[in-house]
């Protein structure tokens, strides 16, 4: 008799455990870390910093290099299942990001993106 294999709706690919692994470093930093599946099977991972107030100083921005190391660990990890990087900028203007095999991007911004609203990367999970 044939088996047939059930799939639980919401469950956990290994990938997207992978990924959570690689992100809990910023997770430590403050970071939040947002997974979405609503295009699947384009899926979606957003890293942004929670709204917050110190110092009389309110933050939602932060430097893009303070993610980099990560995002470029990811886009490695991902290899050919890497859709796309995208930045949303302190204007909450979105620029994709052209990310070639040795790692160097060119940003829609002309230069390098420094007050970051949002990091999503891209990718397909099949």
């Amino acid at each position: 008799m044939k088996h047939i294999k059930t799939h639980k709706l919401f469950e956990s690919t290994e990938r997207e455990e992978d990924i959570k692994d690689i992100c809990l470093e910023l997770e430590d930093e403050g970071f939040n870390i947002e997974y979405n599946n609503v295009l699947d099977p384009v899926k979606s991972i957003g890293i942004n910093v929670p709204y917050r107030e110190g110092a009389g100083v309110i933050s939602e921005f932060f430097d893009y290099d303070q993610v980099k190391e990560v995002v470029d660990r990811i886009v490695l990890y991902l290899g050919d299942k890497f859709v796309g990087l995208y930045i949303v900028d302190h204007n909450h203007q979105l620029a994709r990001i052209l990310v070639d095999i040795s790692g160097h991007f060119t940003c829609g911004f002309g230069k390098k993106p420094n007050r970051v609203n949002w990091v999503i990367i891209k990718y397909r999970d099949i």
